[in-house]
């Protein structure tokens, strides 16, 4: 999974040929039916932030540390706490990745043995 904007992909592809290009990739390299190659279109990114509540049951997260977390790169990157979500969506979830990749990760509906 990628951004498919500003990595130079969306000069020469399409983000479907892009997709295409990479899971043949992946499948010669013997990922066959093991693999799925996705081009994150960057507008996606912000839809994601419209409903937190959401954004919240997904990770795993409280409203209020999803606040900190907005908190926290609007000051690494000097914009006011409300500006993150649309000026830097995809750093605010790089952020939070990193953080939830640093602790046990469970998902919705998957429950540990």
């Amino acid at each position: 999974m990628w951004d498919y904007h500003g990595r130079g992909w969306d000069r020469r592809y399409s983000p479907h040929e892009s997709e295409e290009r990479v899971q043949t990739s992946l499948a010669q390299m013997s990922w066959r039916d093991l693999s799925g190659a996705v081009a994150i279109v960057s507008e996606l990114e912000q839809c994601v932030w419209h409903n937190p509540a959401s954004l919240c049951r997904y990770l795993g997260a409280s409203n209020t540390k999803l606040r900190a977390w907005k908190s926290e790169l609007a000051r690494e990157v000097g914009f006011r706490d409300e500006e993150v979500t649309s000026q830097a969506p995809e750093e605010l979830f790089e952020l939070i990745w990193r953080e939830k990749l640093r602790s046990p990760i469970s998902l919705p509906g998957i429950s540990k043995k």
